[in-house]
């Protein structure tokens, strides 16, 4: 049985769809010591057909960054502060790129040009429209794709540094922190990525890299940071320790994570680490089971279903397995915004080959195994490689 130390309540906001009295899809932002009683405190208002968006973690990293942000359009300075619908809106809309945003400004200009040939030059070969007044609207366009570029450098550039930390870039890594460091200090750059993530990422570099003290040292900064609280600090250090492929330490951070604040991310983690380095099956099985009395959030639920579908795969019950990672893979493929996807594709479809293999579907565990192998060889998922790695019979 599992045995929590509570030294304090920990407070945290939830966000949550859901359906009011008159049926009308709402979101709602509730602040409790829980998942449990936010969400008890919403069904005693009426609402029904609940869903987690945003749990405790949500809740944490949003704390990196600032209640309002001020942004200088066309010489004036505003506020702007970021809705729970608006991050909703946006979350699984296509990433921002420079393909998109080029494409994004070309599509402005174009609009420009066709405003100013079919409706500013008559405007103003009649007289009704200045010179001046051309100058000012073409300085109004200008200023705006000035802005969108602004806008979107940081996440651009944010995207390109998951992308490497989920493909063990680390060099790489360490020169976009660096350089989105840099941008964080530029004036005219409103959206800062914030410093604890930034850090974070600094940290498993370093590790990556074979300086695991250096990385666990960068990292001491953060704790207890408001994005940062320490049941997050330690989960975050089971991570550095992972990255160092020290499991057993990994384990032990991620049990006091759990100790501090029992919250189902922390018990999946858990699992996840029973089943991948321990092939603990029955351990896995009880963390799953503590995960399965919090209230599952959308995001999470990809990562549940992995677990399931290794327990299942571990247990031998392959159609279970098959089942469970088939829907693991899928969400994950929707999710197009969803940070370390390359990654939680690869594993799943490592784990299908290894299932399809079992139900000697050969042909399947080649295509998983095809799709997945790039990424295992470039993050040395070396166990699990050879674990789905077989000699296939002739196709």
């Amino acid at each position: 049985m599992w045995q929590h130390t509570f030294q304090k309540i920990i407070m945290a906001t939830y966000t949550w769809t859901a359906k009011d009295r008159n049926g009308k899809t709402v979101v709602k932002e509730v602040t409790h010591d829980s998942v449990e009683s936010s969400k008890a405190a919403l069904e005693a208002e009426g609402y029904t057909d609940l869903k987690l968006m945003e749990d405790d973690i949500m809740d944490a990293a949003q704390a990196g960054f600032p209640e309002k942000t001020k942004i200088v359009f066309m010489g004036k300075e505003m506020e702007v502060k970021v809705t729970a619908e608006q991050r909703l809106k946006v979350r699984d809309k296509p990433p921002v790129t420079f393909a998109r945003v080029f494409w994004g400004e070309v599509f402005l200009s174009i609009m420009f040009i066709l405003f100013a040939i079919f409706i500013a030059w008559p405007l103003y070969r009649r007289g009704l429209l200045t010179g001046i007044n051309l100058v000012k609207i073409a300085l109004v366009w200008i200023s705006l794709i000035v802005f969108v570029v602004r806008a979107s450098l940081p996440s651009i550039y944010y995207r390109k540094l998951y992308q490497a930390d989920d493909w063990h870039r680390w060099t790489e890594v360490l020169k976009l922190v660096e350089f989105l460091q840099k941008l964080g200090k530029v004036q005219f750059i409103f959206i800062k990525v914030p410093k604890t993530a930034l850090i974070l990422h600094q940290a498993k570099a370093l590790v990556g890299l074979g300086d695991l003290r250096a990385g666990l040292e960068v990292f001491k900064v953060c704790e207890n940071q408001p994005d940062c609280p320490t049941w997050l600090y330690k989960g975050f250090v089971a991570g550095l320790y992972d990255v160092a492929s020290q499991h057993d330490t990994a384990l032990e951070w991620n049990r006091e994570s759990i100790r501090e604040k029992p919250q189902n991310a922390m018990y999946l983690d858990l699992a996840n680490r029973l089943l991948r380095y321990k092939r603990d099956a029955a351990g896995a099985r009880e963390a799953i089971a503590e995960a399965e009395k919090f209230t599952m959030s959308e995001t999470a639920k990809p990562f549940y279903l992995r677990c399931l579908g290794i327990l299942a795969y571990l247990e031998r019950d392959y159609f279970t397995a098959k089942e469970k990672l088939e829907l693991a893979l899928d969400l994950v493929v929707k999710a197009s915004r969803r940070p370390y996807r390359d990654g939680h594709m690869a594993i799943t479809r490592a784990y299908l080959a290894c299932v399809s293999d079992r139900l000697r579907n050969f042909n399947a565990a080649r295509k998983y195994l095809a799709q997945a192998k790039e990424y295992l060889v470039a993050t040395n998922e070396a166990d699990l490689l050879a674990e789905c790695e077989h000699e296939f019979p002739p196709a």
